[in-house]
């Protein structure tokens, strides 16, 4: 019975984050898509993953480590940059500041790097 109940929260959540995938705008996919190249051209072995939070905050791992957080709408959007000793946060308040979250993205690569090499 309890293992109904899990399987059961498991394929709900895979409902809402299958939804959740549709409903990103072109922005965010290229987005998505430009640190899915990075991550295979720095990384080629990683498994790379992300997943779409409920107030559209877009969460990136890679093997099952967190690298970053992006957030692409809304009033509140921001880049989540992670260090080995504190988390840093880019303010983005215009779509017209993507290309400069996308060169941070390079510190996403170097703080995996540091973890796994």
């Amino acid at each position: 019975m309890i293992f109904a109940r899990l399987f059961k929260k498991k394929k709900n959540f895979k409902k809402i984050e299958k939804q959740r995938r549709s409903e990103l705008n072109k922005v965010e996919m290229d987005f998505i898509r430009y640190v899915q190249k990075t991550f295979r051209r720095e990384c080629p072995k990683a498994n790379f993953e992300y997943n779409v939070l409920s107030d559209k905050t877009i969460n990136f791992t890679v093997d099952r480590m967190q690298v970053g957080r992006i957030k692409l709408r809304g009033k509140n959007m921001g880049m989540q940059i992670l260090t080995k000793t504190d988390n840093k946060n880019l303010e983005i308040k215009n779509l017209d500041l993507v290309p400069k979250a996308k060169k941070k993205v390079s510190l996403w690569v170097r703080h995996y790097k540091s973890y796994k090499h």
